[in-house]
């Protein structure tokens, strides 16, 4: 499959977040890390964290090995909505119980959600030239 080189990097990079996120995904169900289950648990969302992150951790996945720009700007945007609202949740789930829980799910959600939005406005900026997009040289 071929890669165009300006924008590999963006590429590659939203095919590592998607990968992360698939891999985070089922963290909670394999027991690999209990305070994200802790705190997936408080808000009852252990099955919607499931789903969410490992469908956008496939979406992203696809979108960076195919030409389909589109999906892959759709995908870092929800990314970056899912990432903050979980941060939001770590900070909710301190103000009710008083209690940090350190885990590195929840320590990096925040620079993750950034990452997302600036993979997004990069993409967004990288839009194709007219006189490119019809082959012209």
């Amino acid at each position: 499959m071929h890669i165009p080189t300006q924008r590999s990097e963006a590429r590659l990079c939203t095919l590592l977040l998607g990968a992360v996120q698939l891999y985070w995904s089922v963290l909670p169900f394999i027991g690999g890390d209990f305070r994200l289950s802790r705190l997936l648990d408080q808000f009852g969302q252990r099955e919607e964290w499931f789903v969410t992150m490992g469908c956008l951790g496939v979406l992203m996945i696809i979108s960076a090995l195919t030409p389909w720009r589109s999906m892959r700007q759709l995908s870092q945007f929800l990314s970056c909505s899912t990432w903050f609202g979980f941060f939001g949740m770590w900070i909710t789930y301190y103000v009710e119980t008083g209690r940090w829980v350190i885990s590195a799910v929840a320590m990096t959600a925040p620079l993750f959600g950034l990452f997302c939005f600036l993979l997004f406005v990069n993409d967004v900026l990288q839009k194709p030239s007219s006189s490119t997009s019809k082959g012209i040289e």
